[in-house]
């Protein structure tokens, strides 16, 4: 297991969350790749995908960002300087009506998609890279 991996572990324990290392041992260089191996060889599997707020701002320019958000919901989560303005970002407009309220963010993987969340939640001002010990 890599030290990114057992570090993410670490820092969140939930039953239906796992860390995986599923891009290097596929061999996938896009998330919408991954997404896509995960969603076909898994099909009794409800994915959410986690971002966090920033990514919102570019997402657009993903390869196959379409695809990802109308197959996998979307779960948007708050980042420091970036509380609004993912908000106002060309995805979040596009697929504005497919927006579910932050309340109802535990049913995000409960319905069709496309579907998104966005989650306003307690920030930790530590990049990734910080929090695995990178820097």
């Amino acid at each position: 297991m890599s030290e990114r991996i057992r570090v993410a572990n670490a820092l969140i324990q939930h039953p239906r969350v796992l860390m995986s290392d599923v891009e290097a041992r596929i061999g996938t260089r896009y998330t919408a790749q991954t997404l896509r191996h995960l969603v076909s060889a898994h099909r009794d599997t409800q994915f959410v995908w986690l971002m966090g707020a920033d990514n919102l701002i570019q997402f657009d320019q993903w390869k196959d960002w379409h695809w990802i958000i109308e197959n996998v919901p979307l779960g948007i989560l708050a980042r420091p300087k970036s509380r609004l303005a993912p908000l106002s970002a060309k995805a979040a407009k596009i697929y504005a009506s497919s927006r579910i309220p932050q309340r109802a963010s535990h049913r995000l993987a409960d319905g069709p998609t496309p579907r998104w969340c966005y989650v306003n939640m307690p920030l930790n001002h530590l990049s990734s890279t910080q929090l695995r010990g990178d820097a």
